[in-house]
């Protein structure tokens, strides 16, 4: 009868477990069927909470209930009392007897009177556990009985009920647990739904809207409350909506997990991120939509966007936008009668002493008041572009072949070279150099700018501020020049280069003072080759620098090995361009020549051209704390640009060199004469001496040493040559 009971108990247990989620009642149903069916005083539920285990549900005795009630103990302590006992079938048997100290362990346990000593008896100390277990092996808590009423151990029947209980206890506590989990998941979803500062709503699998959350609702414009049942797409850009109809469908039948993508709203003036996946909701199956707001950063890629293809000073399009947008214009299907394309490569002559003269700031303004001038000739789809520093270059769609694009070019040019004032109240004149070139089949992007590029290269060869319309030959010449400049660089680098020397004679005593070093290439196939053949490519670029060095060495590395004449030892004169003359280490190189070769300061001549000057005004300081060390600064070619007093008054120049224009006109022309006769006396009120150059027979140093001259060079006096003195 008591079995019969106790497994009725079990039953109703078992039930409660099933369909009631009040765990509390749920283990005092447990702890007084064990009390009640299987004999015991008293039976104790205890539940692991973090680190602890609390007592949750007892039945028993009222003293044992007084006592227990509201206890907890450490986890680590039970853990350590059940690694102590003894496996009892399921359970785990603590004998009272073992002599084990047992002090804290079971202090909850109450003090008992001894029955007898049967082996079989009951003891103070003893103690029955069942542990309770979740199917993971996760100890869930701990089921214990005290002191059986007959004083007796448990048998073998009613130690397997008691497993059954501890079984359903440890159900209802994973029940329970799960419940909870589930529970605290739902509001967990619930809050993030409402709260999300993410739009998001729940759908049918039809995509209608089931509900959303505000962040969503203020997206679509609308209130929350009319939004249910709205199909998803009717809330989208008409463009989008199509689109967003196939998605859903897609994603609502599986055919992919989560879509992901970027929508309007109806205006199209908002752009959402849209993550569209398929959900086990509170309600079955369901979508969830979330969308992310990203307008800013649509609204910050088109700014992105713009200044990657723009240039920030002028506005016109940058070096990218332009490539594109030739790119696309040469791609286009040709059609019958459509004009070619054209580019007009421009470039502003001598930017660089707009900025070295009147700084960064007034050269910036001067390329906006390019800028604009281009802008205000271009015709409806033409673009203008600055390529880098001072190039523009001008992209004309339809341009009716070369008659149109040069018309074009004139219009932009006339425009844009206009005089301007600039701040500081500054009158600036623009002079643009122009290369076009015209499109025809087959063209690329890359090949039409480099042609264009080819013929704005000859128009700065041919003086400046002209245009030039690119011929085939051109592609050739820039081939051949681009193969010399490797050559070159291999020439530098193989120690093809040589120094000769031309003697500068002292005209009142014919003794030789000094050497100029000038260039010549050993051309392993060509043989030596003067400078007219490859100075003018080897002195631009990064082979300037190289080679300005090399000369100034090697020049100083001989002239310290020659010998002094009547005690005193020549001089050796070298010439600086103007890529070279504009390096701000151009001194510092010379001074380290001179230290490293031993020549003083007073035997170097550095030999500077107008030009050069008018290139890099910024080195006349330079070039005065050079003579300041006794370097002598020799103005080369006077007379024949457009400087010549200026030069006389800012260079600090000690020596005059005539160009040869003057003494080959001299006796046979008498403004050739007077002009020399002016500069004779010019130098000698200034303290300058002056040399003559193209000196080609006696008479030409008889004429120059009549009007005062003192030194001369040219080939009567001495050929250049390789040998040293």
């Amino acid at each position: 009868m008591g079995e019969l009971h106790a497994l009725q108990l079990l039953s109703d247990v078992s039930l409660r477990v099933a369909s009631s989620v009040d765990l509390e009642s749920t283990l005092d149903a447990v702890a007084s069927a064990v009390v009640e069916t299987l004999g015991f005083d008293a039976a104790v539920l205890n539940l692991v909470r973090g680190d602890v285990v609390d007592v949750v549900s007892l039945a028993g005795p009222g003293d044992i209930k007084k006592a227990l009630h509201g206890s907890s103990q450490s986890l680590q302590v039970w853990l350590e009392l059940l690694d102590r006992s003894t496996e009892l079938s399921g359970l785990r048997f603590i004998d009272g007897r073992s002599g084990d100290d047992l002090e804290g362990l079971l202090s909850w346990i109450p003090d008992i009177a001894v029955r007898d000593d049967d082996l079989d008896a009951w003891h103070p100390r003893d103690a029955l556990f069942a542990p309770l277990t979740a199917s993971s092996g996760e100890l869930l808590g701990v089921l214990s009985v005290d002191m059986p009423r007959d004083g007796r151990r448990p048998d073998a029947g009613r130690i397997a009920l008691l497993e059954r209980f501890a079984l359903m206890a440890a159900l209802a506590i994973d029940r329970a647990r799960l419940h909870k989990q589930s529970a605290d998941t739902a509001e967990l979803f619930r809050r993030t739904f409402d709260d999300a500062p993410l739009g998001m709503a729940l759908l049918h699998l039809s995509g209608h809207i089931q509900r959303t959350n505000t962040t969503y609702a203020q997206m679509t414009g609308r209130p929350d409350e009319t939004l249910a049942g709205v199909a998803c797409w009717d809330l989208v850009h008409g463009d989008d909506r199509d689109l967003v109809e196939q998605t859903v469908r897609a994603v609502a039948e599986g055919h992919v997990p989560v879509a992901q993508g970027e929508v309007r709203d109806p205006s199209g003036e908002r752009w959402g991120r849209a993550t569209l996946s398929y959900i086990d909701g509170p309600e079955g199956p369901q979508l969830l939509v979330q969308m992310l707001d990203v307008t800013d950063e649509h609204r910050a890629t088109e700014v992105l966007r713009a200044r990657a293809t723009t240039d920030v000073l002028t506005g016109l399009q940058n070096r990218a936008g332009l490539s594109r947008h030739l790119d696309g214009l040469l791609a286009r299907p040709a059609a019958a009668g459509q004009s070619p394309v054209a580019v007009v490569f421009c470039d502003l002559d001598l930017f660089k002493l707009v900025n070295d003269t009147h700084g960064h700031a007034v050269g910036d303004e001067l390329l906006v008041h390019v800028a604009c001038g281009i802008r205000q000739e271009l015709r409806g789809g033409d673009i203008a572009a600055r390529f880098g520093g001072d190039e523009f270059v001008l992209v004309l769609d339809s341009c009716e072949g070369p008659t149109g694009a040069i018309a074009v070019a004139e219009r932009v040019r006339a425009a844009v070279c206009r005089a301007v004032r600039v701040a500081g109240g500054t009158m600036i004149t623009p002079s643009l150099s122009m290369g076009i070139a015209v499109a025809d089949d087959g063209s690329t992007a890359e090949q039409l700018l480099a042609d264009a590029d080819t013929a704005l290269y000859r128009a700065k060869e041919a003086g400046r501020g002209r245009w030039e319309l690119f011929q085939a030959t051109m592609r050739d010449e820039a081939l051949s020049r681009l193969r010399l400049r490797e050559a070159l660089r291999q020439a530098l680098s193989l120690d093809q280069l040589r120094l000769h020397y031309q003697p500068i004679v002292d005209l009142t005593s014919a003794r030789t003072i000094g050497f100029e070093a000038l260039l010549r290439w050993e051309h392993p196939e060509q043989g030596l080759l003067l400078p007219a053949a490859f100075l003018d490519e080897l002195m631009q670029g990064e082979l300037a620098a190289a080679t300005t060095d090399w000369v100034v060495s090697h020049a100083l590395t001989e002239a310290a090995r020659w010998p002094a004449s009547d005690g005193v030892r020549p001089f050796v004169s070298v010439n600086v361009g103007p890529e070279q003359l504009a390096r701000a280490d151009l001194p510092a190189q010379i001074r380290s020549a001179l230290r490293r070769t031993g020549v003083e300061p007073d035997r170097l001549w550095v030999e500077v051209t107008e030009e050069a000057l008018l290139s890099a005004p910024t080195q006349i300081a330079a070039l005065a704390s050079l003579r300041a060390e006794g370097v002598h600064i020799a103005l080369d070619d006077f007379g024949s640009g457009y400087a010549g007093l200026l030069a006389l008054r800012d260079v600090p120049a000690d020596i005059i060199k005539l160009d040869r224009a003057f003494t080959r006109t001299l006796r046979t022309d008498p403004t050739s004469y007077a002009i020399v006769q002016a500069v004779v006396a010019l130098c000698s009120r200034l303290d300058k001496t002056l040399l003559a150059e193209g000196l080609e027979d006696a008479e030409d140093v008889a004429a120059v040493g009549e009007l005062g001259v003192r030194l001369g060079q040219g080939f009567h006096l001495g050929r250049p040559g390789p040998l040293m003195p």
